[in-house]
């Protein structure tokens, strides 16, 4: 019976996969071609899947991102990795291997971002057997996209000139002063005017403030505008300025004015800083250094000195040049100093070894100079224009770019994260275009080209609250971030006092649970408590010794002693010596 029903089973099977076979190749047969590609391909791509997982055969030709050069991700590391030889606890240790994974994966993702980074400036390569300095604006313009070509204009303003020209510290405003009282203040990426008004007399100087919403013009006094014209402020201590500088970590506004007076005026709170009188005659240059804030006057006897508002006089004095100083500027690293003498030498200086490194002479004297962000000098001798490269090598090479003006030039200043030379001149403004003078990378929570309505007014609030106080200018800009290493001992020898430190609490390792985080800082309460009370008892024991004795008691002995004998309670008597003092104790005979 058993094999008759084995053998009952055998033939249904067989039976079933016949069927199965005579239907799958009717299929074929009347499904046509289009069917069987369908079938037999699904197959296969189960098949690849299949040996994927497997790791048969398994060959990718795009594997993914590659990991950037270790140089670069060491450089984006932050710390060494911590050692975990002294890790007690699977959890803590798993803890600390996810922490150290995400660490490597961010320095990683830092490196490989960092090939996007335009950290590069793009200066102008001229072919075999060109130069850079012939290249005209207008070739520069033509070579250019059309958001930069736009970058490139003039201003023709032949009434109230000559003009002194200033960009805002984010590159979107610039501020316009004509000698004969014309200001107006231009968003001049939109070509849109903020404001524009005639000041009743002459504007020697001009200056932004510490937002956009804010400016000075120096003419008879000192007076301060806001972003539509109005004055809102007349400083009349501050008279006939020359220049001025504003000191954006400091909320300082210095100026020199004709009679030798260098005036530091706070604009957060609107009080006088200080105002030195530098006996150096009529000021003929102005320059700020803007790594350590220290202000530099350029006098008509050829000496520069280095000024800073905690001190009356001049920290540093140095003869530049055998006639008057023109101009003096400093570049933004605070490395580097040019000045150019009536002699028409431009000479530059190390500032941090004080020496002179090289100098050219300039055919027709030097009437102006300005450093960009990256390094290139701008030098104008009348209506002539020259830009050299970064003088990092310490030595003035070829001039890289040259334009000729139609006017004489009066000032020059480069616009802040833009290829931008903006130049004043007694017809009006010129915008020039100088590839490699801006920064290309900027950062947002310091100076922000990009800022709204509120991200300014919260940067103003924080500005204000991290201002730097003037009396933390000095020539050593490091000199906060030094560590003071004076121990505690001889912290104690100078002020004439020993003090013990505390002795240090070493706990017996516990097993078996017994050593927890919480257990250990009970048992650290419980040792100073101990500690704690032993003091007292000391305390005690010493004003209960000095009352005996008949000494000067001093302040607390009484109050101690009673505490301790139970007698400090209501309705208490005084014991012994413990007797309560009254003011009226010095009368009695």
């Amino acid at each position: 019976m058993v094999a008759t029903g084995v053998s009952k089973r055998r033939k249904a099977k067989k039976t079933k996969k016949s069927k199965a076979a005579r239907s799958l190749s009717g299929a074929k047969t009347s499904g046509g071609a289009k069917e069987k590609k369908t079938k037999s391909g699904g197959f296969q791509k189960k098949q690849l899947v299949r040996q994927w997982i497997r790791g048969e055969d398994r060959h990718d030709p795009f594997v993914g991102a590659s990991r950037p050069p270790e140089a670069m991700v060491e450089k984006h590391r932050r710390g060494p990795t911590k050692p975990m030889d002294g890790v007690r606890g699977d959890t803590e240790r798993s803890r600390l291997k996810l922490q150290e994974k995400t660490r490597e994966k961010a320095a990683e993702q830092a490196a490989r971002h960092t090939a996007f980074a335009a950290n590069e400036p793009g200066f102008v390569e001229a072919d075999d057997g060109e130069e850079t300095a012939r290249l005209h604006q207008e070739d520069l313009k033509d070579s250019v996209d059309v958001a930069s070509a736009a970058k490139r204009f003039d201003l023709s303003l032949p009434h109230f000139g000559p003009y002194s020209a200033r960009y805002s510290a984010n590159g979107r405003s610039l501020l316009l002063g004509g000698r004969g009282g014309h200001v107006a203040a231009i968003a001049w990426r939109s070509h849109k005017l903020a404001c524009e008004f005639h000041a009743g007399g002459n504007v020697r100087a001009i200056s932004w403030l510490h937002t956009e919403g804010w400016f000075a013009a120096a003419g008879r006094w000192l007076s301060v505008y806001d972003s539509q014209g109005i004055e809102v402020h007349c400083v009349k201590r501050v008279h006939d300025a020359l220049h001025l500088r504003f000191l954006p970590h400091h909320f300082l506004l210095a100026s020199v004015n004709s009679r030798s007076f260098l005036h530091y005026l706070d604009v957060s709170v609107g009080t006088e800083v200080a105002n030195i009188p530098m006996r150096i005659g009529r000021p003929s240059a102005m320059a700020l250094n803007p790594q350590n804030a220290i202000v530099s006057v350029g006098t008509h006897n050829g000496v520069v000195r280095m000024w800073a508002p905690s001190c009356h006089e001049p920290l540093v004095s140095m003869l530049c040049h055998r006639g008057p100083v023109r101009s003096v500027a400093v570049s933004s690293g605070g490395e580097y100093m040019v000045t150019a003498g009536g002699e028409g030498k431009v000479i530059l200086w190390d500032l941090r070894s004080l020496s002179p490194l090289n100098s050219i002479g300039i055919l027709g004297g030097v009437g102006h100079l300005e450093f960009s962000q990256r390094g290139l000098l701008a030098i104008a001798s009348g209506r002539n224009i020259k830009v050299y490269q970064p003088l990092s090598s310490g030595k003035f090479g070829d001039p890289y770019l040259s334009h000729y003006l139609s006017a004489a030039a009066s000032s020059l200043h480069f616009c802040p994260f833009e290829d931008i030379l903006g130049v004043g001149h007694s017809a009006g403004f010129s915008s020039l275009l100088v590839p490699g003078a801006g920064e290309p990378n900027f950062d947002a929570l310091e100076v922000n080209p990009y800022q709204s309505k509120k991200q300014r007014q919260e940067w103003e609030v924080k500005a204000l609250l991290e201002k730097i106080p003037s009396d933390l200018i000095s020539l050593d800009p490091h000199q906060l971030n030094r560590l003071d290493t004076a121990t505690v001992q001889q912290r104690a020898q100078e002020s004439g006092k020993v003090e013990e430190a505390a002795p240090k609490i070493e706990l017996r390792h516990r097993m078996k649970g017994r050593d927890s985080a919480s257990s250990r800082q009970r048992r650290k309460q419980l040792i100073r408590g101990a500690r704690q009370r032993i003091e007292i008892k000391k305390s005690v024991t010493a004003a209960s010794k000095r009352l005996e004795l008949g000494a000067k008691p001093q302040m607390g002995d009484e109050s101690v002693v009673a505490k301790r004998l139970g007698v400090v309670g209501k309705g208490a008597k005084p014991v012994g010596d413990l007797k309560k003092r009254s003011v009226l104790d010095r009368f009695v005979s």
